[in-house]
């Protein structure tokens, strides 16, 4: 496994973003009790208009979601500058929920203005499996994992997330669409 943060050609991040959304299992890193923090404690999950992945932050969450968007998006570099370089601000510029994943503390999540149907229905499995997992962390004897949300519309608000799922299925627009690159596509393929 290689850190996506740290590989400087679209095609590169996109293989081993391919790769690692492979091998990401969402149990496995909630679930792994050995309760110190290594390599596969930070994550993220990316919900795009149009696709969906997991992938490890292996140093920091930000350079890798930089490395992401410049791996699907051809306008990233101009967007990027236009949102005065940050990685936040651009997610959401592309209508993207970005979800920071720490399996030893609580998560976060970001929310743009509105979704499609294809976001909020990931949204909802996600939620069932989480869930799931505290569930089973109860049943353990751990402590519950818990989630914050930021919602980045007319004007932000702290969620979390059993009030992003319920405010969330108001945002939904049939008119979000992102021209973006599909992982595992063949390069030339584009998703309007």
């Amino acid at each position: 496994m290689k850190n996506i943060e740290d590989l400087y050609y679209p095609s590169d991040i996109r293989n081993e973003i391919k790769g690692q959304n492979q091998e990401f299992s969402l149990n496995d890193f909630y679930l792994d009790n050995s309760g110190e923090f290594k390599i596969k404690s930070y994550g993220l999950y990316i919900i795009t208009p149009s696709q969906d992945f997991y992938c490890y932050a292996h140093k920091n969450h930000g350079e890798v979601i930089e490395n992401i968007l410049f791996s699907i998006h051809d306008d990233y570099n101009d967007v990027f500058t236009m949102n005065n370089y940050e990685w936040l601000a651009t997610s959401i510029y592309y209508g993207h929920i970005t979800m920071q994943l720490m399996s030893k503390h609580y998560s976060v999540i970001w929310f743009p203005k509105v979704i499609n149907r294809f976001q909020y229905d990931r949204l909802v499995q996600i939620y069932e499996k989480i869930k799931e997992i505290n569930k089973q962390l109860v049943l353990k004897g751990n402590s519950s994992i818990s989630f914050r949300c930021g919602y980045y519309g007319d004007e932000f608000l702290d969620l979390t997330l059993d009030e992003a799922i319920i405010f969330m299925k108001d945002k939904i627009s049939d008119s979000v669409r992102s021209k973006e690159i599909i992982i595992g596509q063949d390069e030339s393929k584009k998703k309007n």
